[in-house]
């Protein structure tokens, strides 16, 4: 299945490429801008992700010294 839509794709492409010499850059654009915003998203996830441990580390550790001081 994966197979007949590639190929079919890649055959749309290239019948408009021959159409439109910019849609083989428009493609290209649209896969860049695809992979910079996941990027993006992939750091904003690993920031908050580090921020939450960050934030569950201080609260073990104020509740381990108000242990201590008991």
């Amino acid at each position: 299945m994966h197979r007949d839509i590639s190929t079919i794709a890649g055959a749309t492409t290239g019948t408009a490429g021959l159409t439109f010499p910019w849609w083989g850059q428009l493609l290209d654009a649209a896969t860049a801008a695809n992979q910079l915003v996941v990027g993006l998203l992939g750091m904003v996830v690993l920031i908050l992700t580090v921020r939450k441990l960050w934030l569950e580390n201080q609260v073990a550790s104020r509740k381990l010294k108000d242990m201590n001081r008991e």
